[in-house]
């Protein structure tokens, strides 16, 4: 069974069951669509992922737009909670993270040596494509000890991002957990979907796909406390850097919005900008 990325990386092929002997690059652990080995697509011990927390599932991308147009994806919710006792039991949503994760234990037998050959080398970045409901921040295990974003906390709601990992550290992969919020306290659930996941040495994040808009036509600028969008017919969202909606718009064409001073994130159509008003 052969298995491919879809979108904007590289066509791929990976022999399912294979140790690495030669380094694919990207070496693809998943992208949930049809051809992806069973082992990867199953939620069900000792099958395929498992998890911590709420069970994921497989099921339709929410958002088919920006650099993720694949049809199928991973889900995966990490409950409300009020925080104490470290985030952990119910106060914080049964654990004090959550997610999937794919790992030889008891229980799991040898589902990422089945799946892998383990264990997997070679290769200093992963990156997960993410698309969550509110600011969250993500986290990844592959070798033991917590791996934070080259790019820090995903600020920009709704929007599929191409998440980056500096795995330099790990010699060998031996496991994939993806925290994929570690926010305590919690104050609201955050439901995440997963796409794309990938292992290379690559550290640039996939920030364009099939949009109606190129980047380059879209302009986007502060000048004298005032933002200034143009280039852009899709519609036009402002966040501040707590993943608030301070501003939006059906059109970007030619806009001119007066912000407090501070740092936000510009979402128009595809395009996403960091621009800070002085």
């Amino acid at each position: 069974m052969l298995l491919s990325i879809m979108g904007s990386y590289a066509f791929a092929q990976i022999p399912f069951a294979k140790c690495v002997q030669e380094l694919d690059d990207p070496f693809v652990i998943c992208n949930f669509e049809e051809g992806t080995p069973t082992i990867l697509l199953s939620t069900t011990p000792p099958n395929g992922w498992g998890y911590n927390g709420s069970p994921s599932e497989i099921t339709g991308n929410p958002d088919k737009s920006g650099i993720n147009m694949s049809s199928t994806v991973m889900r995966h919710v990490r409950n409300a909670g009020t925080g104490v006792n470290d985030c952990a039991g119910t106060d914080g949503g049964d654990v004090n993270w959550s997610g999937p994760k794919l790992q030889d234990e008891s229980g799991w037998t040898a589902a990422f040596t089945i799946a892998f050959g383990w264990p997997i080398t070679g290769y200093n970045y992963m990156h997960v494509k993410m698309y969550c409901n509110q600011v969250i921040q993500p986290a990844v295990s592959l070798c033991g000890g917590d791996v934070w974003p080259m790019g820090g906390t995903i600020i920009t709601p709704d929007t599929w991002i191409d998440v980056v990992f500096d795995i330099s550290s790990c010699a060998a992969v031996d496991r994939i957990w993806i925290m994929i919020d570690k926010t305590c306290p919690m104050t609201k659930s955050s439901e995440v979907y997963l796409d794309d996941i990938i292992l290379t040495n690559n550290p640039v994040p996939i920030t364009t796909g099939i949009n109606n808009v190129r980047e380059s036509d879209v302009s986007v600028f502060a000048v004298n406390g005032a933002l200034h969008i143009s280039g852009s017919s899709d519609a036009v969202a402002v966040y501040n850097v707590l993943g608030r909606l301070v501003y939006q718009n059906t059109s970007a064409e030619n806009l001119s919005v007066e912000l407090a001073k501070g740092l936000y994130i510009v979402r128009a159509g595809a395009v996403i900008k960091k621009i800070l008003i002085q």
